[in-house]
């Protein structure tokens, strides 16, 4: 199955009551992937290994003869893997990896069925940990769909104008929000030992980041002890931008080349909201910051943009066409990285609602939440 991705979050850095603890924990896992990929008369399958303690993802192989093959592997723990094929160039040589599948390697027969041509709609089964994975994931993709669906009306209400709409759709969208929330926080809370858990937990972390923390603590040592659990850890408790951490600092130039500073805006509520002009979802977000702002600034409540765009020209045509009438900086590109990991901000949109003393409050507020949250506050 692959991997899941929400389709209205903009990534710009280069991702029952039975729980693991009935799976066979022995020191060594026994495994064996099986299975059929049609098309291939003779070619390697890879396997590759990226929840590792290495630096370098791990790459295995397994032959493909008239289109069967096995791979068996002694693994201490479950790991969760890709599966992939090479590519070939128009003169036929072999260039590459091509995109593959995920698929979770654990003790047990996997079975696997696919075509060479779609290896990243292949089918997996057989294992208990594959079938648990495959569960939660035709849940999350569901409900994903319905949530992209809403945020796709939602911008046709705006661009037509239709308040009301806007307005009915603003409400189903944080209500989907919240349903998805829920399952991961059920997947974790039934299953709190297992890879399954830390990886849908860290794959979805910028839809549950404010809450990461306490979704973060349903996971037992078992389950902590799997890579994805430990990336997790670090992008809460290291990036220095969980619910009642403070700000980073910055100084930032708005499309005047004037240096706007975070410090300026202490003693004032700020919404940091971080955007690009090719990120449809951000843009989409910016009616929603305009009224908050308009509703909100005369009762001390600010809203910064801070773009990560490369083209300043289409920045500054983005403001002119979205009308943002708050301030907005652009972070220069040698300063990119630092300001991202200061943040923790691996994809956009992204926001960050500070306190008068600049402490976080608040994160990843999308449609109505920001007004509703200042409005909560302010009452």
């Amino acid at each position: 199955m692959m991997s899941l991705k929400s389709v209205i979050t903009c990534i710009f850095i280069a991702t029952g009551i039975q729980n693991f603890n009935s799976v066979k924990q022995s020191i060594t896992q026994n495994c064996v992937v099986t299975g059929t990929i049609k098309g291939i008369q003779k070619d390697m399958l890879y396997i590759m290994f990226e929840d590792t303690s290495s630096k370098h993802i791990r790459i295995d192989s397994a032959l493909v003869e008239n289109e069967k093959f096995t791979y068996r592997v002694n693994l201490p723990k479950p790991q969760l893997c890709m599966l992939s094929l090479k590519v070939t160039n128009k003169s036929g040589k072999k260039i590459g990896f091509g995109m593959g599948a995920k698929v979770i390697i654990s003790e047990g027969v996997l079975k696997i069925k696919a075509h060479k041509d779609s290896l990243t709609k292949l089918k997996a089964e057989g294992t208990f940990l594959q079938d648990e994975y495959n569960a939660v994931l035709k849940k999350l993709t569901t409900e994903y769909k319905i949530w992209s669906d809403l945020n796709l009306a939602h911008q046709k209400a705006l661009k037509a104008k239709d308040s009301k709409q806007v307005n009915i759709l603003e409400e189903k969208i944080v209500a989907e929000k919240l349903k998805i929330r829920q399952i991961i926080i059920e997947q974790a809370k039934l299953n709190p030992s297992s890879l399954v858990s830390s990886y849908i937990v860290y794959t979805n972390f910028p839809l549950v980041r404010d809450v990461s923390s306490n979704i973060y603590a349903l996971l037992n040592a078992t389950g902590k002890q799997y890579v994805y659990a430990q990336w997790l850890a670090n992008r809460i408790f290291n990036s220095g931008t969980a619910i009642g951490g403070f700000a980073p600092a910055f100084e930032l130039p708005d499309m005047n080349g004037n240096i706007i500073s975070l410090d300026h805006y202490k003693g004032k509520y700020v919404l940091l909201d971080f955007w690009a002009s090719w990120c449809g979802p951000c843009r989409a977000e910016s009616p929603n910051l305009i009224k908050a702002y308009q509703a909100f600034r005369s009762k001390n409540f600010e809203v910064i943009g801070i773009s990560i765009d490369k083209s300043r020209q289409n920045w500054i045509k983005a403001l002119n066409e979205d009308k943002l009438p708050y301030p907005n900086v652009i972070i220069p590109q040698e300063l990119l990285r630092k300001i991202s990991d200061a943040y923790g901000v691996r994809s956009i949109p992204q926001n960050f609602l500070l306190d008068p003393k600049g402490k976080i409050i608040a994160l990843n507020l999308r449609g109505s939440e920001v007004y509703q949250k200042m409005q909560e506050i302010l009452k």
